[in-house]
C-alpha cells in the first residue's frame, strides 16, 4: 500500500458503508426505476463494495466509485428535469442518462490508472505535496476520462445516440477529489478544456497603478512521461460532439447544485440550454467571448477586481 492511498482509506470502512446503504435506500425508493434494474445496480454496488472491503487497492475503489456515481448522478437530475436511466441489467447499450427526452448524458469516474508508473502514487490522499506536479497528474487522467467518452460517442452515434441530440459528459474526480482543488465553480477544468494558464495580473508602466487580470494560455501540459498533452480539449474538432461536461466535485453523497458544475462547449455541434439545469452554475462565453460562469442567465464575475 502507498502512502497516499493509505491516507484516503482511513476512513472507516462503516462510515462508506453507511453512505453506500443511504444512497441504495434513496435509490430504492425511485417508483419510475424498474425493481430488476434496481436489484441489478444495487447487486453489483454490494460486490464492488465487498472487494474493496477484502482487497483495499485503488482499483477496487475506483470501481465502487464508477457505480455510485452512476447513481448519485441520476438522482440528482432527477430532481432538475424528466431522467432517464439506462437498464444495465438488460445490457442496452448507449449513454447512462437520457434527460429532458434529448439530452445524452454520460457518466465517468476518473480512474488513477497505473498509479506507480506515472509516479501519481505519492500524490494521492492529504499530504505535502508540490501541487503543480499534482494537477498536472490529475489533469492527465482528466483528459484520459474525457477521451473514453468522446470516443464511446463516436462508438454509438446514429445508433443508440442520434447525431443531432446534445452529448454531457458528467465527470467525477472519484479517489483524485482528495487533495485536488477544483477552484470556483469548478474553474480548475478550464486548464484542460480551454488552456486556462497561470493568473495574470496587468499594470500601468506609466502611473505603476494595477489595470487588470487574466489568465495566460498554454496549448499543452506535460504527460509524466514528458509526453505533451494538449490542453485545448473544447478546440478540438472531434471533441465538438460534446456539448458540455458536468463536473460532480463531491463523491459518495448527495449531488447538489452546490458543487455540480456545467462547462459549456463554445465550439459544440449540438448546442444545450442551460436554463433547462435550473440553478445549476454553468460556465460559457459571455457576450464579449470570454469564457465565464453564469447562474439562471445572469453573469457570475470571477474576476473580482474587473
Amino acid at each position: 500500500m502507498n502512502r497516499g492511498f493509505s491516507n484516503i482509506i482511513t476512513e472507516e470502512i462503516e462510515d462508506i458503508e453507511t453512505r453506500i446503504n443511504l444512497l441504495l435506500c434513496q435509490f430504492d425508493s425511485v417508483s419510475m426505476i424498474h425493481d430488476r434494474e434496481k436489484a441489478y445496480r444495487k447487486k453489483q454496488i454490494n460486490i464492488a463494495f465487498e472487494n474493496y472491503k477484502t482487497e483495499r487497492t485503488i482499483e477496487s475503489l475506483d470501481r465502487l466509485l464508477q457505480l455510485t456515481h452512476e447513481i448519485e448522478s441520476y438522482l440528482f437530475l432527477s430532481q432538475i428535469g424528466k431522467t432517464v436511466l439506462s437498464s444495465d441489467a438488460k445490457s442496452t447499450p448507449g449513454a447512462d442518462i437520457l434527460f429532458n427526452n434529448h439530452i445524452f448524458v454520460e457518466c465517468v469516474c476518473m480512474a488513477v490508472g497505473d498509479a506507480s508508473l506515472s509516479g501519481l502514487s505519492e500524490y494521492l490522499g492529504f499530504g505535502n505535496y508540490d501541487y503543480n506536479k499534482k494537477s498536472g497528474l490529475i489533469n492527465e487522467r482528466i483528459t484520459n476520462s474525457l477521451k473514453n467518452k468522446t470516443d464511446f460517442y463516436y462508438k454509438h452515434v446514429g445508433k443508440s445516440i442520434p447525431d443531432n441530440a446534445p452529448y454531457i459528459i458528467l465527470l467525477s474526480p472519484g479517489i483524485l477529489r482528495y487533495g485536488w482543488f477544483e477552484e470556483e465553480y469548478g474553474m480548475a477544468l478550464s486548464e484542460v478544456t480551454l488552456g486556462r494558464g497561470n493568473p495574470t495580473l496587468y499594470f500601468d508602466r506609466k502611473t505603476g497603478k494595477y489595470v487588470s487580470s487574466d489568465y495566460s494560455h498554454t496549448d499543452s501540459f506535460k504527460k509524466w512521461n514528458n509526453a505533451d498533452i494538449d490542453s485545448n480539449y473544447f478546440l478540438d474538432r472531434r471533441n465538438g460532439c460534446v456539448s458540455g461536461i458536468m463536473l460532480a466535485t463531491e463523491i459518495l453523497q448527495n449531488y447538489s447544485v452546490d458543487d455540480v458544475f456545467l462547462h459549456l462547449n463554445p465550439y459544440a455541434a449540438n448546442l444545450v440550454d442551460p436554463l433547462e439545469f435550473g440553478d445549476m452554475v454553468y460556465w460559457t462565453k459571455n457576450q464579449q467571448g470570454r469564457y465565464q460562469a453564469f447562474k439562471r442567465g445572469m453573469p457570475i464575475n470571477t474576476f473580482k477586481n474587473k
